[in-house]
Order: structure tokens, then C-alpha cells, then sequence
């Protein structure tokens, strides 16, 4: 499950779409510490700089914060790369 926050710059519906497709699910529901903690290996974050003040919180956790290139990359690639530091999203 992909959390997307309000800011992420890319058409929603899109990647929507393209998760969907892979067999991944999406969602505009806020994401907390609570929601990605019940379950880390299959719940993440989709998020952008603009974003911070609502995964802040997740990343102080220490629950790594996505930008979108992952879903689109791990997409064409049919392989999520979750360690590549510039899919991670920096305070």
C-alpha cells in the first residue's frame, strides 16, 4: 500500500494507474506513525519536500519517505529499488 500525499507532483490518477496495474494498491489517505508502523514491509510513503510536515513525524521514526520516481521506476523496471538514495525524499 502507497500512502501519496496532497503535494507529490504527478497526476494522481496516473499513479493511481500504474500501481494498480503491478498489483499495488494507493491511497490519499494521510499516513501516521501508527498506519506504516501495524505493517513497515508493505505500507509506505509517496511524498515531496512540500510534504514535510506530514512525514516528518514517519521519517523521526525511522521510516523511509519516497518521492514518486520509485513507483515510475520501479514500474518500467519491474523492481522496486527501495535502497536508491535519490528515491528517498530528505529533510
Amino acid at each position: 500500500m502507497f500512502y501519496v500525499t496532497p503535494r507529490v507532483a504527478i497526476d494522481k490518477k496516473l499513479l493511481k494507474n500504474v500501481v494498480n496495474a503491478l498489483g499495488g494498491q494507493v491511497t490519499n489517505q494521510t499516513p501516521s506513525t501508527r498506519i506504516i508502523g501495524a505493517n513497515p514491509e508493505t505500507r509506505h510513503v509517496i511524498s515531496c519536500k512540500e510534504d514535510i510536515s506530514i512525514w516528518r513525524p514517519i521519517a523521526a521514526q525511522g521510516y523511509k519517505v519516497y518521492n514518486q520516481e520509485l513507483l515510475l521506476m520501479g514500474a518500467m523496471k519491474q523492481k522496486m529499488e527501495w535502497e536508491r538514495p535519490e528515491f528517498i525524499v530528505e529533510a
